[in-house]
């Protein structure tokens, strides 16, 4: 249950906003965000989003002594299709009002070539700010792909 098996390999894994426990599918949203640390998911400049959790970027100007400036922590939704996951209550340094982030997860394909196939567990996290002090985080993933699994 809460599977999905990747069609170029035939290997069954947990589906997107899903995490393998014991052998089992477990969804993130339902456990504590210390026990779904692998699900993080950083870009080449250390901002990132941990599903159900937290997203955050980084700035040596605005960001705490870790240079980390939060976009918020998770109210709700999944980031599958339209049902942006939707992060709120972030710093408000620089903006005059707390920052907030939505994520989506997209088909790996759609932006990237997949002439050779993508392992199941390929990410790649771009960040847009089209709306000043919200963000909007897409992950990339095979895993959304309706032609990969």
């Amino acid at each position: 249950e809460n599977e999905v098996c990747y069609l170029n390999t035939n290997k069954c894994v947990c589906d997107i906003g899903y995490i393998e426990q014991s052998g089992d599918c477990i969804s993130m949203k339902s456990l504590n965000c210390s026990q779904t640390v692998t699900s993080k998911v950083t870009d080449s400049v250390s901002w990132g989003i941990h599903p159900y959790c937290s997203a955050w970027g980084k700035s040596t100007v605005i960001g705490d002594e870790f240079g980390l400036v939060s976009y918020g922590t998770y109210s709700t939704g999944t980031g599958v299709g339209d049902d942006a996951m939707l992060f709120s209550g972030g710093s408000d340094s620089s903006c005059g009002k707390a920052r907030s982030a939505k994520l989506y997860y997209e088909c790996y394909c759609d932006e990237y070539s997949c002439d050779t196939e993508p392992a199941w567990d390929k990410t790649s996290l771009w960040w847009g700010e089209f709306n000043p002090c919200v963000y909007s985080a897409y992950v990339f993933t095979p895993l959304a792909c309706s032609s990969k699994v």
